[in-house]
This record gives structure tokens, sequence and C-alpha cells, in this order.
């Protein structure tokens, strides 16, 4: 039985690292591409895995060469293809990494398959007996996913499950209205600081700020969680694994400051690598840097976790 469902999108990343990136109608030759597992729903799943917590994937793929590898490299990944679904009409989802020096990406999405997800393979005791629920805001852009997304979250919220929604900027963009209903239903919130504003509503919001870490913003005052200072290589994923790192110091007994330094901690290790997914860092990396790279002030917090996780 899984300890963490996570509901979603799963693709196949092409990254391309870039000297500059072309002025429109350009030409620019990549000094290095790569083709990585991707999605935002694999690399949080990724990274709970990395962690030692039990993760379901519930994605959809096409019936094509990139579902096929996307299956395989899952297994080689421990995480289970159970729920994975395949489509027979549409093609697995592709998305494009430009990488710029200092580690910036720019994404060119394609969900595919994912927007016909429909869950069904998933049954609800095991939705019930899960320790708790992630979702991405990407699956409101079809209304096969989206209403997948809320039949889960009505039973999730039944049995008292926690669910977290990540907000990603092209949902905000395209689809506010859908985006709302399934951020009324969440939890906790996961918004980057490009993602505009969110309604709190008495819930926990964690708002992303990259190099500057991340704000916990509560019924409590706003508490600011300072980054990891490493070596930034590739932003892709950081944020994805950065909710992988929450949820597991929830779903682990970690209190609330000790979950969000985890998550910092789990974000500076996914930009030390080029890729996300499959390309995301191991537990021990993790730890090392709350071993030795704990911002000031946390230490406490930073000998729970590792205490926790080793």
């Amino acid at each position: 039985m899984p300890e963490v469902i996570v509901l979603g999108d799963v693709t196949i990343d092409l990254v391309a690292r870039l000297e500059s990136y072309p002025l429109a109608g350009g030409d620019v030759q990549p000094l290095e591409t790569i083709a990585r597992l991707g999605g935002t729903s694999l690399t949080t799943a990724t990274m709970l895995a990395r962690l030692g917590v039990e993760a379901a994937l519930v994605a959809r793929v096409g019936s094509d060469i990139f579902g096929d590898y996307i299956l395989a490299q899952m297994e080689q990944e421990g995480l289970s293809n159970r729920w994975m679904e395949r489509d027979p009409s549409v093609l697995t989802g592709l998305v494009y990494v430009a990488v710029t020096p200092g580690g910036q990406r720019t994404l060119f999405g394609g969900a595919g398959a994912n927007r016909n997800l429909t869950a069904s393979a998933l049954a609800t005791d095991e939705i019930t007996r899960s320790h708790w629920l992630h979702v991405t805001s990407y699956n409101v852009l079809d209304e096969h996913s989206l209403d997948a997304t809320l039949r889960t979250m009505r039973v999730a919220h039944g049995a008292g499950v926690p669910v977290s929604l990540d907000i990603g900027l092209a949902p905000v963009r395209l689809a506010p209205e859908s985006l709302a209903r399934v951020a009324d239903g969440a939890n906790v919130l996961f918004p980057s600081e490009d993602s505009g504003e969110v309604s709190q509503h008495g819930r926990t919001v964690l708002r992303k700020r990259g190099a500057a870490g991340c704000t916990i913003l509560t019924d409590n005052a706003p508490v600011c969680v300072p980054a990891f200072r490493v070596p930034v290589v590739d932003t892709t994923g950081a944020g994805d694994a950065f909710d992988a790192g929450y949820i597991a110091g929830q779903v682990r007994g970690l209190d609330l400051r000790a979950s969000t330094l985890l998550a910092n901690a789990c974000g500076a290790a996914a930009v030390t690598v080029l890729g996300a997914g499959n390309a995301l860092p191991g537990r021990e990396v993790v730890l090392r840097l709350l071993r030795d790279l704990v911002p000031d002030g946390w230490q406490a917090e930073a000998r729970a976790i590792v205490q926790t996780f080793s």
C-alpha cells in the first residue's frame, strides 16, 4: 500500500544545455543534449522514493516507444507501473528544456497523454489508506484529468488524507478558474514566486523563492526558511523535489519547520544535476547538505531530519 499518492504527469524531457538563448529566428547548437524522465509528478515521486517513502505515481503515457521507455525506466527507479495508464491515440508527453548558463531553464511543454488521465487503476481503499495525496496543477488543463483529480481529492478528504497542490505557471495563465477549484480543496499549496497570489484560508502555503529559499505562510507570522548554497547546474525539477521533501517530512512525523528545511535541501540537491526525474541525486546527497551546509539557526531541524532519514 503506497504511503503517498502522486497524481499527475510524466514526460520525456529533452534537455539542451546552451551557451545562450537565441533571438527569434536564430540558430544555436547545444553544448550537450540528453533525454531524461520528467514531469512534475514523476520528479516528486522519484524524490520521495530517494528518501525511502513509498509513492504511487498515477499518470498516463502513450502506446509508443516513449511510453515504453518511461515504464522501463520507472521500474529501474523502483517506481511501480501498477497505476500507469496507456493511451492508444495520444503521444506520450514531451518537454523541451533549454538550460542557459547559471542553470536557468526555459520549458516548451507538451502534456500529451497525461491530459486524458482517468486514475481508473487507483482503488478507493488505496486512497483512503494512504498518508498523503499530492496533485499537480497541470491536471487542470483538460477536463478528463481535472475530473480525475477532483474525484480523487474528494475521496481523500472523506478519509482525512492531507492533499497538497503544486502550482505551475501555465495553469495560472491558461486555466485560472479550474485551478482555483482544485486549490480550494488542498490543505497545502506549493506556489512559486511567479505564481501570483494564492488564497490561504487556514491552509499552509509554502512560497518557493529559488535561491532565496522559501516562505512558510500559515495563520501565524510568516517564516523565511533560507536556501542551501550549492553550485547551480539546472533548476529543472527543483520545485518538484522541494514538494517531495516537505511531504516526506510530514509523513515521517517532522514538524513544519523541519519538513520545510528538508524541502529546501531536496530542491538544492536537484539543481546540482542536469535534468530532473531519474537524474535526481540520492538521499545521501540530501543528508550531506543537511550535515555540512545547514543555514545558521536551523541546526536543530537539520539534526532531526538526519536522524529520521538516516
